[in-house]
């Protein structure tokens, strides 16, 4: 379904907190019918960034991964 996907991440520091960026594109598979499915895909992809940014937070709040699943984690301030 996936034909090619990139991201990059940075962190900067703001004060006392830190931001972390993520840039990510995704190109599908399937010439025009995968042009078609962008718009019903890209909320779907939005949806999950949110997600991965509250497993690596406690990644390093805690010095470890969280071992629960990943959807008891609180999530933190992201705009997508």
């Amino acid at each position: 379904m996936v034909k090619r996907a990139t991201n990059r991440w940075s962190v900067q520091a703001e004060g006392e907190k830190t931001l972390l960026t993520s840039e990510a594109t995704v190109e599908l598979k399937g010439g025009i019918f995968g042009r078609l499915l962008e718009p019903i895909m890209a909320p779907i992809m939005r949806s999950m960034g949110p997600k991965a940014f509250a497993g690596f937070k406690y990644l390093v709040e805690n010095g470890k991964p969280y071992e629960g699943p990943a959807d008891e984690l609180p999530v933190p301030l992201a705009v997508c």
